[in-house]
């Protein structure tokens, strides 16, 4: 087998400029690990995002993005917008309670 080349990593393949991440691109050229905000659809690293995470039906927050289960990612001043959408992008069919979610927004905003 040959030894594959330079910029092609095989099925993930993102053709030249290829981040190391496959195709879903999540990794930039410097190594940072970047998501999507569910508010506003903006690309930046992970660090500058919450992460929202759906476990057994329950809205958990997980501010260091690590928790196991289905998760979402937004910026804090995005985050009335990103919870009207938050069922969609978690997959979740029914209503939610949000209120853990907001209970914590609402220290965060206090704390500023």
């Amino acid at each position: 087998m040959a030894p594959a080349e330079p910029g092609n990593t095989g099925p993930g393949n993102t053709g030249p400029g290829n981040t190391g991440a496959g195709a879903t691109g999540r990794v930039g050229s410097s190594g940072i690990a970047f998501r999507t905000c569910i508010g506003c659809r903006k690309r930046d690293p992970r660090g500058s995002l919450l992460r929202v995470v759906l476990r057994d039906g329950l809205l958990c927050v997980d501010p260091q993005g690590v928790e196991p289960g289905r998760g979402a990612w937004f910026h804090l001043e995005c985050a009335e917008r990103s919870l009207r959408g938050l069922p969609a992008a978690l997959r979740w069919r029914g209503a939610l309670d949000l209120a853990p979610i907001r209970a914590f927004l609402a220290i965060e905003h206090d704390q500023k």
